[in-house]
């Protein structure tokens, strides 16, 4: 005889028990059993993302997706674990803001939980990559209003970078 088992009649680490019997046209009577504890499948990562993974720079969003399963159906869910390099963020949630510096590499970690045991983590990873410096037009003034041969003449922009600090720098050329 065959029983078929399903998680809303059974949970891993239950006892399932078959007993035989036997009678006879006399009254003899005999029985004997036998049990297994049922197993629990470990769930698995089957795969984790980054996005966007390339092209990234120090003020993108990262999210991080990911597939999972566990063989005996038991419903999966994951914790999250961000890494700069080796060292552990505090972030658990499955995205990540900024701002990062260039050449950081920044790791989410996916570990899978289907309510009885954690499988295996997986994780994937993206390089911060150096964001360009912008500068604006230059705008030229004169002290004496006017662009005349003997006034003093200021040259003032602003610069920017995502990754760091940088201010602008000047170089004055005089043409005929």
């Amino acid at each position: 005889t065959t029983i078929t088992l399903s998680p809303s009649t059974v949970s891993p680490g239950e006892n399932v028990t078959c007993t035989a019997s036997v009678s006879d046209a006399y009254g003899g009577l005999d029985s004997d059993s036998s049990s297994v504890t049922v197993d629990n499948a470990t769930p698995t990562v089957d795969s984790v993302s980054v996005t966007p993974n390339t092209a990234v720079d120090s003020e993108t969003l990262l999210t991080c997706t990911y597939t999972a399963s566990d063989a005996d159906g038991d419903p999966v869910s994951v914790t999250y674990a961000w890494y700069e390099g080796s060292n552990l963020l505090s972030s658990t949630s499955p995205t990540l803001d900024g701002p990062f510096l260039s050449g950081d590499v920044l790791t989410c970690r996916v570990t899978p939980n289907d309510g009885y045991h954690d499988g295996s983590y997986a994780e994937a990873s993206v390089v911060i990559s150096n964001s360009l410096p912008t500068v604006t037009t230059p705008v030229i003034t004169s002290s004496a209003g006017s662009f005349y041969n003997d006034a003093t003449f200021t040259c003032n922009a602003t610069a920017s970078d995502a990754d760091e600090t940088v201010s602008a720098t000047y170089t004055w050329d005089i043409a005929g």
